[in-house]
């Protein structure tokens, strides 16, 4: 059945074979469950996208990957069985496996700090296995990670991915972002500069397994060293090995207490261009109601008084009809476009008006809402008139017991109850007021430092975050941030400790007014 749609040959024979499920699919890939009409054995088999297939690059390597794929034995692999041409598709039998794709899993919720070191833990083990061999993997992401009942994270499409990245076919959008910024077009998957990249690529969906992805992505509080060392690893730090990766992030795990924010990495939106030889966005078919659907990388936030488009159906690929820019969300399932849901357009691109909706039903046309400015205008003339008699019956009936203040005499105010030594005043001044040097909500155990001046920067006061760090330190911290032309742009900085007398590097991340810099000995610096 060349030229149908993964959903198509379902149902229908492939040599020995009868396919009776359509469990995954990407753009180059589709996994089925099949029953061997022989025997009624019940295997997988990965059957090639006829367009990927017919590449002539492909063509003629496609037995030496799965050659070396199959040589690789590791517990967290799916191995590979036999491979070859069946009814003029390329096949691959896979090693039955159970469990569910990670990315179902992330786009439901993160994962916890123990379980995502656990999970790279198992991948690297896999990875640093085929490296042994001369093989990278060149296509990690979630889309082919299996995580089984038992906890334990399982790689698949090893030898395929490695296939795909060195005829250049790209990947998915929803997985491109596992892709290294120096990775080039196309990629020999025995070079030294290809391991590097697959350990990029771990370090970046450790991110994403402490985050969560798609809709389920948000901030979330881990140890300081591991922020540091997430930060450290998608900003490009190489470790020789993805084995010692796992190593660093299970030893940073125990460094105590979660006490620094991380944030979900800021992932563009792939490009509008064809995800493999001769694809079109809006060729995918039906797809089975079993598989998986995958969201595309969170947009941006909106620019101020910008309207945020409707949000599209939930593909990985841009929907025909779609608002452009606008991510694909809902049930995860396949990676390939298909019918399913009509999309959702904005009333602006569909030419009609920007009317608000309310629950139920239109928003009555013609029918004003009152308005309050009259009784608004009425309260605060009340107000001011009685300010002005109260301060003028202060004037002249002064309170008892307060003696006159001559003029020109500077007065002091009574210390307020829970002030002193040991207590630090509101940076506003009058105590529960806030003002421009009043700190935002700052996370528990924090120590708030007495300014070593005034505001730099834009930035007024800073605080420690963990019991390792000094008020000299983070206030070191706010004046090199504010020497910054813009201070919240800042990722990385160089601070020399008051203290110690030593230069210390420090990752940094902004959210809303607050900056969070983490690294040295386990500093962590809050500034606003």
């Amino acid at each position: 059945m060349q030229g149908a749609t993964p959903a198509d040959r379902v149902g229908s024979r492939l040599g020995r074979h009868r396919l009776t499920d359509l469990l995954h699919s990407t753009s180059a890939r589709a996994v089925y469950r099949a029953e061997e009409e022989d025997t009624g054995r019940l295997v997988l088999l990965m059957v090639l996208d006829d367009q990927v297939a017919a590449h002539p690059l492909v063509q003629e390597r496609f037995e030496l990957r799965m050659r070396q794929a199959a040589d690789v034995l590791e517990r967290h692999l799916v191995p590979l069985r036999s491979w070859g041409v069946v009814d003029g598709l390329l096949c691959a039998e896979l090693g039955v496996l159970a469990g569910t794709g990670l990315r179902t899993l992330l786009e439901h919720e993160p994962l916890t700090p123990a379980r995502a070191v656990a999970v790279l833990g198992d991948l690297a083990e896999a990875v640093d296995a085929a490296h042994s061999r001369g093989l990278a993997h060149l296509g990690l992401s979630p889309t082919v990670v299996v995580v089984g009942g038992d906890r334990t994270a399982r790689l698949t499409d090893l030898g395929l991915s490695a296939l795909l990245a060195e005829v250049g076919v790209l990947p998915d959008p929803a997985d491109r972002s596992y892709r290294s910024p120096d990775q080039p077009p196309q990629v020999d998957p025995a070079s030294s500069a290809a391991a590097a990249l697959d350990v990029w690529a771990l370090a970046a969906l450790l991110h994403d397994c402490l985050t969560g992805i798609g809709p389920a992505a948000g901030p979330v509080r881990v140890p300081p060293r591991l922020a540091t060392l997430v930060h450290r690893g998608v900003r490009g730090h190489r470790w020789t090995a993805a084995t010692e990766l796992a190593r660093a992030a299970a030893a940073a795990l125990a460094d105590g207490d979660p006490a620094v924010v991380l944030r979900p990495r800021a992932v563009p939106l792939p490009e509008d261009v064809p995800p493999g030889p001769g694809r079109s966005w809006d060729d995918g078919g039906d797809l089975d109601a079993t598989a998986y659907r995958s969201a595309l990388p969170p947009t941006p936030p909106p620019a101020p008084g910008a309207r945020r488009p409707a949000r599209a159906a939930a593909w990985s690929a841009p929907v025909p009809g779609a608002v452009p820019g606008s991510p694909a969300s809902g049930p995860s399932g396949p990676e390939r476009p298909g019918p399913g849901p009509a999309p959702v357009t904005s009333a602006a691109s569909a030419g009609g008006d920007l009317t608000p909706r309310r629950r139920g039903g239109a928003v009555a046309a013609g029918r004003a809402r009152p308005s309050r400015v009259p009784l608004v205008a009425l309260v605060l003339v009340a107000l001011a008139l009685l300010t002005t008699l109260a301060v003028g019956w202060l004037l002249v009936h002064p309170l008892s017991g307060a003696a006159p203040v001559p003029s020109g005499v500077p007065t002091a105010s009574a210390p307020t109850p829970g002030s002193g030594p040991g207590t630090a005043a509101s940076p506003a001044g009058d105590p529960g007021t806030e003002g421009p040097g009043a700190p935002p909500p700052l996370p528990a155990g924090a120590t708030v430092c007495e300014p070593g001046g005034g505001p730099v920067g834009g930035l007024s006061g800073s605080a420690a975050g963990s019991s390792r760090t000094s008020c000299g330190f983070a206030e070191a911290t706010r004046a090199g941030l504010g020497a910054e032309q813009d201070p919240f742009a800042v990722e990385e900085i160089e601070v020399t400790s008051p203290v110690t007398g030593e230069d210390y590097r420090l990752s940094c991340s902004a959210e809303d007014a607050l900056i969070t810099c983490t690294g040295g000995e386990a500093a962590v610096v809050l500034v606003w």
